[in-house]
């Protein structure tokens, strides 16, 4: 099915999403399933990119960039990619995007680790 994130999933995403903030892009992370290949859904707006083929370039970086990160995201992994203007200015490199995106990926897996190696002193 590739890494796309239906449309009828962003409701769910953005209502248990936490937003992690990079330099090209922000990441709404949420909204999990309990199996499945990870996927993103991708957002560049009309209001920060004007011109059609500056959009059209931005998600195809991000979903690029998530497409090559994937086998290292846990099943059902969700996200909603939004892309930052620092895009905009159409010399902004895959790599830099792909690093990028790495840096925000790992936010999340390092939270979930730090909270399962957490014990409880009740307990």
């Amino acid at each position: 099915m590739g890494n796309r994130l239906p449309g009828h999933c962003y409701k769910a995403v953005f209502d248990d999403a936490r937003a992690i903030r990079g330099r090209f892009c922000v990441a709404y992370v949420g909204g999990a399933a309990a199996e499945g290949d990870p996927l993103a859904g991708v957002i560049a707006t009309k209001k920060t990119f004007r011109r059609a083929h500056a959009r059209n370039r931005a998600k195809r970086l991000m979903r690029e960039a998530f497409r090559q990160e994937a086998p290292g995201l846990p099943a059902g992994f969700r996200c909603i990619l939004i892309a930052r203007a620092r895009m905009r200015d159409g010399e902004t490199a895959m790599q830099d995007v792909q690093a990028d995106l790495k840096k925000i990926l790992a936010r999340p897996r390092a939270d979930a680790a730090d909270r399962r190696n957490q014990t409880s002193p009740n307990r």
